[in-house]
């Protein structure tokens, strides 16, 4: 049986073809390269490397075609990302066949960390002009993203007090064995009366960095530390397990799946996390108004009622199983006019619902706005009393609440 034989690597050819004519005229690399070209990287910030004594710097708008590429390819190490400059077709396609060293990847990228993202934003932005990605509506959950953090090395209150603990008991037993060998003026067997004495002085480093860790937590308000990836906190994953982790939120178009923006956290869950990155969005990406749908763990009627006064219809699955959402807000006696009314700026919807008015751009959208007056109670109505044998207490509302021994 015949099998297809390949090309002999030593056959001289006439007429080498173009590396052009190895990409595909509909491959995606083709748009990566057209976007950076008609990029205004200056605008944004993207900034270049200086190169050596006698010798010019790569261009940047080469070295972001290159991250891009390799990140879509889920390639980040700076190593890697030089070895598919010689391997792959696709980058000496996209690099012109230019290799730059791993040091020079590495250095461009840690130059231009928050420029990058900039990048990211453009590309959305252009996605809505040529009418790829659609504002009205979008979906946005969570990932947690395990952090450069073990388990041991992140700290809570209780996990700290019970080190402290330990290490004080640990340190009582050598102090018993050093007294003992005073008295029987010989070193112990298991250990020497200078070893026990360097044990005692490690316990005691150990105990004055865990009270350190303790006294940090408490000054800074939170509930863990992290030790090496000082951001990260220990998150229930999606496995049911525990990992320190960071909870990334993202913003995903309902029809295009494309990413319209996205925030690293390390709040443990996602509740109350809706507005900030709607907001965030809406404000990046000049959207006026847009809906948002999200899972059960959103569920938080402040953050709902805060998406709803900047402009941001939020579709939040209930874990009552509840059709709608009663959501108050304090009013505000305000004079509207017609603009206000219209308008989409967040202060002016913030306006008009604070006085009970729904804006136009809620019309129709199952929205409803009203005013509810609250009857005061007397003093008499508003405290719980206690009958004279002290066998019943009587609500505000004239129930008994009796008293069983």
């Amino acid at each position: 049986m015949k099998y297809i034989e390949g090309e002999n690597r030593n056959q001289m050819v006439l007429f080498a073809e173009k590396i052009d004519d190895l990409i595909s005229v509909d491959n995606p690399i083709r748009v990566i390269d057209e976007f950076i070209n008609q990029l205004d990287i200056k605008e944004i910030g993207i900034k270049g490397l200086e190169g050596g004594p006698g010798r010019p710097s790569y261009a940047p708008k080469a070295l972001l075609k290159l991250y891009i590429y390799c990140n879509g390819k889920k390639v980040r190490s700076s190593r890697k990302i030089k070895e598919q400059c010689e391997i792959n077709v696709e980058v000496m396609w996209l690099m012109c066949r230019l290799n730059p060293d791993h040091r020079t990847i590495s250095d461009f990228r840690k130059e231009n960390k928050k420029a990058i993202k900039k990048v990211f934003t453009a590309f959305t932005k252009m996605c809505i002009e040529i009418g790829i990605y659609k504002t009205e509506e979008c979906v946005q959950d969570g990932s947690k993203f395990r952090a450069v953090n073990s388990k041991d090395r992140n700290m809570t209150e209780s996990k700290l007090e019970k080190r402290v603990k330990l290490a004080e008991e640990e340190m009582g037993k050598y102090l018993e064995q050093l007294d003992k060998n005073d008295n029987v003026e010989k070193d112990s067997e298991k250990y020497t009366k200078e070893e026990i004495q360097t044990k005692i002085e490690k316990l005691k480093v150990r105990m004055e960095t865990y009270r350190e860790y303790l006294k940090e937590m408490k000054e800074e308000g939170v509930t863990q530390k992290s030790s090496t990836d000082r951001e990260s906190r220990l998150m229930k994953t999606s496995n049911g397990g525990f990992d320190v982790s960071y909870n990334v939120q993202t913003l995903v178009d309902s029809s295009s799946h494309i990413i319209g923006d996205f925030q690293v956290t390390n709040e443990c869950n996602d509740k109350g996390l809706l507005s900030e990155l709607t907001k965030e969005a809406k404000e990046e990406l000049g959207i006026e108004i847009t809906e948002v749908t999200a899972d059960k763990g959103y569920e938080d009627n402040e953050d709902i009622l805060e998406c709803l006064l900047s402009g941001t219809i939020a579709h939040v699955a209930s874990k009552s199983e509840k059709k709608s959402y009663e959501l108050e807000r304090e009013y505000k006696e305000t004079e509207l006019t017609e603009e206000m009314k219209n308008s989409t700026k967040a202060e002016d919807i913030r306006g008009c619902i604070e006085a009970g008015v729904l804006p136009n751009i809620y019309e129709g959208k199952g929205i409803e706005v009203t005013v509810v007056e609250k009857e005061e109670l007397e003093d008499s109505e508003k405290i719980f009393i206690l009958n004279e044998s002290g066998t019943a207490v009587v609500c505000p509302q004239g129930f008994s609440l009796l008293k069983v021994a």
